[in-house]
């Protein structure tokens, strides 16, 4: 019994230790020492079972935990008003788990070995990859080169990546029928992405008529473990709220 003890929660060992001195008292100074061994092993079996709801109570705290909302989610939700009730029944039946697992998936196929990995698309067809959270200004000369049809920045190439079409279901943020779309595969938790964030805003608001920017999750659990349910959550809020809406919790996400 020793040996369990330390892993007890200590309300539990306080417990745990008035009943057994409860026990020892009435032996001691009440009965006879003859009962003594009669009412020993009673305390032994009680302590045994308040083990026993510890450990269980113990467990389910434990299990339990992984599957609430991961704070700030529920607060950022609940500040742009996203209805609470629908909110948690949506995270609870992992609702979005298989569209964050397809998002992923992409990101590995067309070579994402971080975050941010990021594709901008023309209409042409033609891709670029863009490596990591780039400066602002190095962004700009890539745009300005694609959409002026001149030489890119040296190190950076254009491809032909199979990048799986926008959908409706995408979260799009500027012109959605702009000639070039850039398209993130971002982790919420990712210092490098909340930098990057920063700079595709910055560059979209003097490039509002000629540039879209598609946010999909790529969570990289081992760096981020809050990551993944974060962005399930961020698949919720779509749902319920709409794409703005979406927008603004990933913002707020971001922000903290």
């Amino acid at each position: 019994m020793t040996l369990i003890l330390p892993f007890l929660p200590k309300k539990s060992m306080y417990f745990l230790y008035k009943i057994v001195y409860a026990y020892r008292m009435e032996n001691e100074t009440i009965k006879p020492k003859k009962e003594l061994k009669l009412t020993t092993p009673i305390a032994i079996i009680v302590a045994g079972i308040i083990i026993a709801i510890a450990i269980i109570i113990t467990s389910t705290q434990k299990g339990s935990a992984t599957t609430t909302i991961p704070d700030p989610s529920l607060n950022v939700a609940q500040e742009i008003g996203v209805p609470k009730k629908a909110f948690a029944k949506c995270i609870s039946e992992n609702t979005f788990k298989s569209v964050v697992e397809k998002n992923e998936a992409d990101a590995s196929t067309l070579g994402a070995k971080g975050t941010p990995f990021s594709i901008i698309i023309t209409k042409s067809g033609d891709t670029v990859t863009i490596p990591g959270a780039l400066p602002k200004i190095y962004l700009e000369k890539i745009i300005d080169a694609l959409k002026n049809n001149t030489a890119l920045p040296e190190g950076i190439t254009k491809g032909k990546l199979a990048v799986p079409p926008v959908i409706d279901a995408d979260h799009i943020r500027g012109n959605k029928d702009a000639d070039l779309v850039l398209v993130e595969y971002g982790d919420i938790d990712c210092p490098y992405c909340k930098q990057f964030q920063t700079t595709i805003k910055d560059v979209l608001s003097a490039h509002t008529d000629e540039l879209a920017w598609v946010y999909r999750h790529s969570p990289i659990d081992s760096l981020h473990p809050t990551a993944r349910a974060k962005a399930e959550a961020s698949e919720c809020v779509a749902s319920i709220s709409g794409n703005n809406t979406f927008w603004k919790y990933i913002d707020g996400l971001m922000q903290k």
